[in-house]
Order: C-alpha cells, then structure tokens, then sequence
C-alpha cells in the first residue's frame, strides 16, 4: 500500500494539477542526485511523503532543515510557485515488489490528479550504439504530441532510438511496452511509462551514464531538465547557479595528501 501522508499544514489537493518530476532508481543515481540538486538549490519544500513498505527503510539526517524532522525513503516536494512537484526515491525496491511498488506509484499519481508527469531516468552508457555515440548524452521517449515535444525540437533533443534488433516479431508483445526501446539500467522507467500513458501524459527523459563521481553529470541532467520543463524561475540575466548539497562534499571523502607521494 503507497499512502500519501501531508506535512501538517498541507492540503493534498495543492498536488492536483501540479507537473510531476520522479526519477527511477537507476544507474549511477543520477536522477536522485539531480532531484536533491533541485531541493538545495530551489528550496524545494517538502509537502509529504509516502509510505510504502516496498522499498527498503531509511531514516537520515534531514539536512535541508534538521528540526524538521528526519530525511525517509520516500519524500514529496514542490517549489514554491507550486507548479511542480517532485517525488524523492532514496532506496531500492525490495526484490520482488517491482510490481507491487508500481501498481502503488501508478495509484497516487492518478487519485492526485497530476497534470503530467515526468520520468527521470539513467542508462548504461556502455551499451550504446553508434549513432548515440555523439552529440548530447540525453535522449526523450514521449508520445509525437507529447507535452515535451515543442520543446525538444526546440532543444534539439533527440528521440531514444528503438534499435533494429528490438523491433521483432520475437518480443513478448503481450507486455504493453514492445514498442518502448530497452534502456538498460534504468530501474522501472520502462514499465512505469507503460502503466500510466493511457491514463494521462507521460515522458521520460534519460540520460547515457556510468558508475563513478556522477557531480558533473547531475549538473548537466538538471540544466537539461530546466531547459525543458522550465522549472526555475529566473530571468536569463539572473545570477543563479546550483547550490549542492552539503552532504556532496563528503562524498568521496577527503582530499588525498600529496606529501604521501613524494
């Protein structure tokens, strides 16, 4: 069960009609990294969270304010002009419950009345094919008359490419998602496009990646992000740059010291 539990104060209803921003459990995290990204710099406020025993527990510092509380699995945000609203994922799904964590995301999405929704997500970079091989790492899988559309042409944003091999008579067709291309490593993305695209607008956009020190590309996700979904509000001649989390700096520890090889 995926229950939906406000912050005091909070009407669920503000979430209806809002453009949802979630990302998949996925290679290198970088879809995470990118909504905490989002929380530190835009001062995203947490409005609720959700309870679903499908993914693995968590309870941590809540560094954006520690005497609101503590940092869950699950966590739901919106900006301050409460246009968007983003869903945190922190933890994987226990194996065995994809389908019933997605049966339950697929049940909030639609009882909040969400305007559209966007999936964030990342592949292996290493399974690329020639023609992804150059240009901007980012590709889009949307409807042709999808929310997104206008402005990826605009972008240049290339389409995900359904390679030859997996458009054949020899995948399972009675899936729902045959004609979604395999984006390797990227968590439930696939299949949770499949579920909500007849019921209301879907995309996702995806990033080429690999495990390692991912702060560059999440920087780059989130301004390929903000590009499209026009999420900040600021003029072009603002001053405004990402703020990382505090917890970033520790990341990959300290700084080595030189003097052990000299």
């Amino acid at each position: 069960m995926n229950t939906f539990v406000p912050v005091p104060g909070f009407n669920p209803s503000q979430l209806k009609g809002t453009t949802l921003i979630i990302p998949t459990v996925s290679i290198a995290n970088v879809p995470q990294l990118t909504v905490d990204l989002y929380v530190s710099s835009l001062k995203l406020e947490r409005v609720g969270f959700l309870e679903d025993h499908s993914v693995m527990p968590v309870a941590g510092v809540f560094e954006v304010n520690p005497d609101m509380g503590i940092t869950v699995a699950l966590e739901v945000y919106q900006t301050k002009d409460r246009q968007f609203t983003f869903v945190q994922q922190r933890t994987p799904i226990f194996k065995g419950k994809r389908q019933v964590f997605l049966s339950n995301l697929e049940a909030f999405i639609v009882a909040s009345g969400f305007a559209k929704t966007l999936i964030m997500t990342s592949t292996d970079a290493s399974r690329r094919v020639d023609v992804q091989m150059t240009g901007v790492p980012f590709r889009l899988f949307a409807p042709e008359d999808s929310f997104v559309s206008e402005r990826a042409a605009e972008l240049n944003l290339p389409m995900l490419e359904l390679l030859p091999e997996e458009d054949g008579d020899h995948r399972d067709q009675n899936k729902g998602d045959s004609d979604i291309p395999t984006m390797h490593g990227s968590g439930v993305a696939k299949k949770l496009f499949a579920r909500l695209r007849s019921k209301h607008p879907v995309a996702i956009l995806i990033m080429f990646a690999l495990e390692g020190d991912n702060l560059q590309d999440t920087i780059q996700y989130a301004n390929c992000l903000d590009s499209l979904m026009r999420i900040v509000s600021v003029s072009p001649d603002s001053n405004f740059s990402w703020t990382p989390p505090a917890s970033w700096q520790g990341l990959f520890g300290a700084p080595y010291d030189p003097e052990l090889y000299q």
